[in-house]
């Protein structure tokens, strides 16, 4: 039996979309692996006489007698690639108002005179979510995104997700997996706890910035500390509606390399995060990096040995010092 591997980016409409097309590709005799390569990871990615699913030249990778399928959401542009054996490409198929990669592979089986029933709501939702239409997906579409997003990032989610996919294409069997719905289950309760940690003030004040502290170091409110998990998960969410009550808020995360800073800054304000932290004094400029659009800011020190939720406390201390002085020079 032949083999092939279809590496797929890790947003939902690929996952589905790959799952397409390894029904068809199994029909024709294909023993399918499947793969989904870490953003971080795309430098190192070869795809070699496979098939790639929303990753082609333009992610880094080398791709090499393979076909990409990928779908362009703002154009509503879908395109079928062929690479050569020196990775030169040309467009095997260019589509016109498609709303989704799936509806690229759905037309691309055809090619290779197969065809697959796709629900219609289904595939709505696919490019409902696609295009953060949550207002207004079906139970079923709110299910397996809320199921997405509960374990986003994990292989083990995108895996269950692709095998229920595969399972509606080949059998037509659309009942939702136990472990979807509890999964889905899991995400609306963490976004249940949204409300109640800004309404009920179940956070700290530092200085005068709004902080929610996601750490296993943290004693604080009991509700926070009993729910880290599901603030996690939530944590970019809850901090957008922090940001709404308060001119400065932040989240202190932990994972394996220590703790984060997450800052937002009240769109309200005519004040650049970049602004407030690079008045810290040079010692602390020397010792942290951090990324800044106008309003949010991610900030890490460069020693993990220091990124402990001390020295991030009182780093936000000092932010909030300099949030008073940059504030009161713009006004």
């Amino acid at each position: 039996m032949p083999s092939s591997t279809i590496y797929a980016s890790r947003n939902l409409d690929a996952v589905f979309a790959a799952s397409a097309l390894a029904a068809t590709l199994c029909k024709k005799g294909y023993r399918i692996f499947v793969e989904f390569p870490r953003p971080s990871d795309m430098s190192k990615v070869s795809i070699v006489n496979s098939y790639s699913v929303d990753i082609t030249h333009l992610n880094t990778v080398q791709i090499r007698n393979s076909v990409a399928i990928t779908h362009i959401p703002m154009k509503r542009l879908g395109y079928v690639y062929k690479y050569d054996n020196d990775g030169r490409y040309n467009v095997m198929m260019k589509l016109s108002n498609v709303n989704s990669t799936l509806e690229v592979v759905l037309e691309y089986v055809k090619i290779l005179n197969d065809s697959i029933h796709v629900n219609q709501e289904l595939l709505k939702d696919i490019a409902r979510i696609k295009l953060k239409e949550m207002q207004k997906l079906t139970r079923m579409g709110r299910t397996i995104y809320y199921a997405y997003m509960w374990g986003v990032g994990r292989d083990e989610t995108l895996l269950s997700l692709y095998n229920y996919a595969y399972t509606i294409f080949t059998s037509k069997n659309m009942k939702l997996s136990p472990e979807i719905e509890r999964d889905a289950k899991n995400y609306e309760y963490a976004l249940s706890l949204i409300n109640t940690v800004v309404k009920e003030n179940r956070y700290d004040m530092v200085g005068d910035i709004a902080t929610v502290i996601l750490s296993s170091k943290y004693d604080g409110n009991e509700l926070v500390r009993g729910n880290i998990n599901y603030l996690k998960v939530v944590a970019n969410e809850l901090l957008s509606n922090l940001c709404r009550e308060h001119r400065i808020s932040a989240i202190v995360d932990e994972d394996v390399s220590g703790h984060s800073i997450r800052l937002c800054i009240n769109r309200n304000l005519s004040v650049d995060a970049s602004k407030i932290i690079e008045r810290l004094p040079n010692e602390i400029l020397g010792v942290i990096d951090y990324k800044a659009t106008k309003n949010y800011a991610y900030i890490v020190f460069r020693n993990s040995e220091l990124a402990t939720l001390e020295n991030m406390l009182k780093l936000l201390q000092k932010l909030s010092s300099n949030n008073e002085i940059v504030i009161n020079q713009t006004q």
